[in-house]
């Protein structure tokens, strides 16, 4: 089965960097819980829009070491664990210690990977931060909405509590669960292979996108 690109890239500008970040209900989110991810994601959106708007970006010769640096940014935010756990469900179980190593590692690798070429082609727009929910103790939902040319589309950040730290481990847009949508994707390779099998097609995965940036 074929491991496809699942989010449009106008949802790359809000997760890996958009030109301004504004918000719209502040006083709604007042108190160190509710602007902890609000700040996590202003402070990611400027360092990785840094890289992306250097002169030297598009410079072919280092063009691999500033992606390198963009996806260094993205991992220290994102909790791939969790997401990996999440996306595999029920079939991480049939994943040793190594192979859930590996997964994690070439999933990251494969989420940067097939959006990294469509955020360089894409215009940036602006996130409007609307407000902060908590559906549980441990976790916080930032709702908020993209503006760009073509319009607006409401995505949701879902962040986990890691100690003090809020990473975050899904995006919904327009409802939709970035990270569900993967798992329904990896559920129908895993009834079929078995976990070895698996990572050698994500791995094979992993290895065009690289070979096409």
């Amino acid at each position: 089965m074929r491991i496809a690109t699942l989010l449009p890239a106008g949802v790359l500008i809000v997760w890996f960097g958009v030109h301004a970040v504004a918000t719209a209900a502040e006083e709604t989110t007042s108190g160190t819980t509710a602007k902890a991810p609000e700040q996590l994601v202003t402070e990611t959106v400027a360092k990785v829009q840094k890289i992306l708007q250097d002169p030297n970006y598009a410079d072919a010769a280092k063009k691999k070491t500033n992606r390198e640096k963009v996806r260094t940014i993205i991992l220290t935010v994102v909790d791939m664990k969790t997401v990996g756990m999440l996306t595999l469900a029920d079939y991480r179980k049939k994943f040793s210690e190594a192979q859930l190593a590996t997964f994690q590692e070439l999933f990251s690798r494969l989420l940067f990977t097939n959006y990294i070429s469509h955020l360089e082609k894409s215009s940036f727009g602006k996130v409007i931060i609307l407000r902060t929910e908590k559906p549980s103790k441990a976790s916080l939902r930032v709702k908020t909405k993209t503006v760009t040319d073509a319009g607006e589309t409401p995505v949701d950040f879902s962040f986990v509590q890691q100690g003090k730290n809020w990473m975050l481990y899904d995006i919904h847009i327009e409802g939709v669960s970035m990270l569900g949508n993967y798992r329904t994707q990896f559920r129908e390779i895993l009834m079929k292979k078995s976990p070895d099998e698996f990572l050698a097609q994500l791995r094979a995965k992993v290895k065009e996108n690289e070979e096409n940036l």
